[in-house]
């Protein structure tokens, strides 16, 4: 079952990076490689709400923090090191790579570490569901383009070269658990604001 399962993954890597490789997707999904861009756009976001967003807002944030304090260690420190799984990237002939804003195609046979930390599960799925669920929730009128955003983020990962679809789709799974946990938690202890009949009224 795992051997069929791993098959079908290699195959829709194949699909999603290869078969659909084009110059719209070559120019707008390397947008979402660069994390130092999306920090500073994340970084003005929450300063605005922390100045101009009240207390919903300031507490939004630090859900935000404490979210991605814990999907993020999850997924890079604990789950990556457990599988262990080697990048598409590195292991597989004829896809495509992003790489110092260049795209290459790999050789055959694969002789180049061209990411060298571990593929599974994908830390940017894991980060940006749980954070899309969280803020949609609080800010349903962007609830849409946020979801529409984690699609993109993950399947820039594939696209990229660096990630499997499973290991998307299980970092999908990662980040709407941990969201889940904290968002109990935070019905049962955190701020009146934060509780979800409050911040539907």
């Amino acid at each position: 079952m795992l051997e069929l399962i791993a098959a079908i993954d290699v195959k829709l890597m194949y699909f999603l990076n290869v078969s659909l490789h084009n110059p719209v997707f070559n120019w707008f999904l390397p947008a979402f490689h660069d994390d130092s861009s999306g920090r500073v756009i994340l970084g003005i976001i929450f300063l605005a709400l922390i100045i101009f967003g009240g207390a919903k807002g300031k507490w939004v944030v630090a859900g935000s923090f404490i979210l991605l304090a814990l999907s993020d260690p999850l997924s890079s420190h604990v789950i990556k090191p457990f599988f262990a799984r080697i990048r598409p990237c590195n292991v597989l002939d004829g896809i495509w790579v992003f790489k110092n804003g260049n795209w290459l195609i790999t050789p055959n046979p694969v002789i180049e570490i061209y990411k060298s930390s571990y593929s599974f599960t994908s830390s940017h799925a894991a980060n940006t569901s749980g954070q899309a669920i969280w803020w949609g929730l609080y800010y349903p009128k962007m609830r849409s383009f946020l979801v529409i955003l984690a699609i993109i983020v993950g399947y820039s990962r594939v696209y990229d070269g660096v990630h499997y679809p499973s290991d998307v789709f299980s970092g999908w799974v990662i980040g709407i658990v941990c969201f889940s946990i904290m968002w109990l938690a935070f019905q049962r202890l955190g701020p009146e604001v934060l509780k979800i009949k409050k911040a539907q009224s």
